[in-house]
């Protein structure tokens, strides 16, 4: 019990470590329902890693054992070796029957997972826009579309089960042939006084018994092959490689150890990590080369201020993306202190940058987190604020204000830059705007 516990655990702990690393990576890509079928898949595969190693420590060591008991007791103690025969004929094929209808079914529990990972797509993504839903009167279309995909969910959970009926009136086939054949064989040879009647009832009970694990075990199987259809989602994911890996020989990125606060303001500018820009380019994968960023060049010295201003869809949050290496250049190096960041652990430079993102994301928690789910609760104005007070909280080395006051009003965005250039001040920032 306590090695299950101990497999399910740390197998767990390595799914939502391994699935954290890819996603992160790759969300800008999906929409927030299929992100959502991320933590579905999660929940799923470690459910049906628990679910096999549940059915396959003790259950098949019970049905091999009865199986083979049976079967030494036909041959030894009755003397009759066509008992025998037909009782482990019939245990295997049983067993076959049993492999083979459970593995048709494990075709349609696959699309089954896939019609349901679709309508939960559509009703995460639905409810979570409901605002945009209501306001081009959606909501019957909305419906429409998730009731469809239910409706094909549906339609493979019937043929399912159309098919383990069928496999259930196959395996009482089997085991009813099989009892009506050996107490056949037992009655003949009770006429012929070479057997008793007790003998002829014992029989009858040895078969019986020896279906019933068989019928437990079919049911094992059962569970086993839906918990890898559960997995099977998850196993593709765990064992695909994430985009931006640290290098097998990347150390950690080399800043001042000494705290700002401990800093004078006369040495306080100076310690600060300079940030350059070396001939970068970048293209999103899929997109045309000429859609994206070619040959940027630009350096911030330590503690100064960078203003980057652009028009919508210029590539301001893109440059934010590569400081923080959610994606590798395509040409160039961006550097730190000197140092290329695709050459230092992720986990360091992100240690050392703050940001101030264009759409704050808000988590579900206390408010040093957030406010709401999704910090619904809040206002657009309020959201910034928290992204900002978060921002300020983490005291990094590098800020990044990626539109930092786009959500505001012209009286608070007013009150909001002074303070954030008295954080700023002496502080290497990078700050995107639109021109």
């Amino acid at each position: 019990m306590n090695f299950r516990r101990n497999l399910v655990g740390t197998t767990t702990s390595d799914q939502f470590h391994r699935i954290r690393s890819i996603v992160a990576v790759r969300t800008s890509a999906r929409r927030d329902g299929t992100t959502r079928e991320h933590e579905e898949v999660g929940v799923r595969g470690h459910r049906g890693w628990e679910e096999q190693v549940r059915a396959i420590v003790v259950p098949c060591r019970a049905a091999l054992l009865e199986v083979a008991a049976v079967s030494l007791v036909f041959a030894c103690a009755f003397q009759d070796h066509w008992l025998s025969v037909v009782a482990v004929t019939s245990v295997v094929l049983y067993t076959v029957v049993t492999f083979i209808g459970t593995t048709i079914r494990l075709e349609f529990k696959a699309q089954s997972n896939q019609h349901d990972n679709d309508a939960n797509d559509k009703a995460v993504d639905s409810f979570t826009n409901f605002e945009t839903v209501k306001c081009f009167n959606a909501e019957e279309y909305e419906t429409n579309r998730y009731m469809a995909s239910i409706e094909q969910c549906q339609h493979t959970t019937y043929l399912t089960r159309g098919y383990l009926n069928g496999l259930t009136v196959a395996q009482q086939f089997i085991q009813s042939t099989c009892l009506f054949v050996c107490m056949a064989i037992t009655g003949v040879k009770v006429t012929q006084g070479l057997l008793t009647v007790g003998d002829f009832v014992a029989v009858g009970s040895y078969i019986l018994n020896i279906f019933k694990p068989l019928d437990s075990l079919g049911a094992i199987y059962n569970t086993i092959v839906q918990a890898v259809v559960d997995m099977s989602n998850l196993v593709e994911l765990v064992e695909a490689t994430p985009d931006i890996l640290d290098k097998d020989d990347a150390a950690a990125l080399v800043v001042a150890s000494t705290p700002m606060a401990a800093m004078s303001p006369g040495t306080r500018r100076r310690h600060q990590p300079t940030v350059q820009f070396d001939h970068v380019g970048f293209t999103y994968p899929g997109q045309p080369a000429s859609n994206g960023l070619k040959n940027i060049c630009f350096t911030i010295p330590p503690g100064h201020t960078v203003a980057i201003v652009g028009t919508t869809g210029a590539g301001k949050s893109t440059l934010s993306r590569l400081l923080f290496r959610f994606y590798d250049v395509t040409a160039g190096r961006i550097l730190i202190n000197g140092q290329d960041i695709s050459c230092v652990q992720q986990k360091s430079l992100r240690q050392v940058l703050g940001i101030v993102p264009q759409d704050a994301v808000m988590f579900n928690d206390t408010i040093y987190y957030n406010v709401g789910e999704r910090g619904l609760k809040l206002s657009g104005g309020e959201k910034q604020r928290v992204a900002i007070a978060r921002a300020i909280l983490k005291n990094p080395r590098i800020m990044v204000l990626d539109e930092a006051t786009s959500a505001l009003d012209t009286r608070t965005e007013r009150c909001i830059y002074e303070e954030l250039q008295r954080i700023c001040a002496d502080r290497t920032t990078v700050h995107s705007t639109r021109a």
